[in-house]
């Protein structure tokens, strides 16, 4: 039985509502690609790979939250603890896939639009930089315990001990990766403007089109 521990809880409403925003985002994306523009190309695959990263990622989290994740733990039984922590190993092992598709994703539009050599050279030193902090961080996630499933079956006393990797490796890893993360999102949120300064377009038009291609830094 899946007790009541997440519905209350402010993580389960910020589940929901960044599943169905990013749903809402992603249908009006295919809505214009498929109705308006009839061209798909591969930035729209990696989006498409990242929501269903995602809907898995939420679907996970959601787990985790109705079985505890979250909360002090009072009441909590140790299957339901274990479901719990499965979960959320799953939540950390989808993270990687996730926001490796959504940022490369974004990062070759601006690719395909970008004339100047300087903003490619950017644009492809902002990949390979989320390429080798993201990785790593995958498979810290997925192997950070032996074996694997010791992650979730550490509230069972009567299991085999298994191991799992020190805590401030994990910290080091996932603090290099947010801040790569924030640095490259900054970077194509704000590439936009030097892309379009030299354009011969009206100020209007201009701060239209980089309202536009800078929404991906969200």
């Amino acid at each position: 039985m899946v007790r009541d521990y997440g519905m209350e809880e402010p993580l389960f409403v910020i589940l929901i509502t960044f599943f169905i925003l990013a749903w809402v985002s992603c249908l009006l994306r295919a809505w214009v690609k498929l109705g308006v523009t009839h061209k798909v190309t591969i930035d729209d695959y990696l989006m498409l790979c990242g929501i269903i990263f995602y809907t898995g990622y939420s679907a996970s989290a959601l787990c985790g939250v109705t079985h505890g994740i979250g909360t002090q733990g009072e009441g909590m039984t140790l299957d339901e603890a274990s479901i719990g922590l499965r979960a959320w190993w799953i939540c950390e092992m989808l993270y990687a896939p996730v926001t490796l598709s959504v940022r490369t994703s974004v990062a070759i539009f601006l690719l395909k639009i970008a004339v100047q050599r300087i903003h490619r050279r950017v644009i492809a030193v902002v990949i390979v930089l989320f390429w080798t902090t993201t990785i790593p961080l995958f498979f810290v996630a997925v192997f950070q315990c032996r074996p694997i499933s010791y992650f979730w079956m550490q509230p069972f006393p009567t299991v085999p001990r298994g191991t799992c990797m020190d805590g401030h490796v994990i910290f080091i890893v996932s603090i290099v990766h947010s801040a790569t993360s924030a640095c490259c999102d900054w970077t194509l949120g704000i590439l936009p403007v030097f892309m379009l300064w030299k354009v011969r377009l009206n100020v209007k038009t201009k701060l239209t089109l980089f309202i536009l291609l800078s929404m991906g830094i969200l």
